[in-house]
């Protein structure tokens, strides 16, 4: 599960370290199979 993922501790965590060095979205798309 996408949503879950992205608030998981470790999303989390490795978000906040790539918050002071980058810029850029994410769209979660419910359905999307790659």
């Amino acid at each position: 599960d996408a949503v879950a993922c992205y608030e998981s501790a470790g999303y989390q965590a490795a978000k906040d370290i790539r918050a002071s060095v980058s810029d850029g979205n994410l769209v979660i798309v419910e359905g999307y199979t790659p």
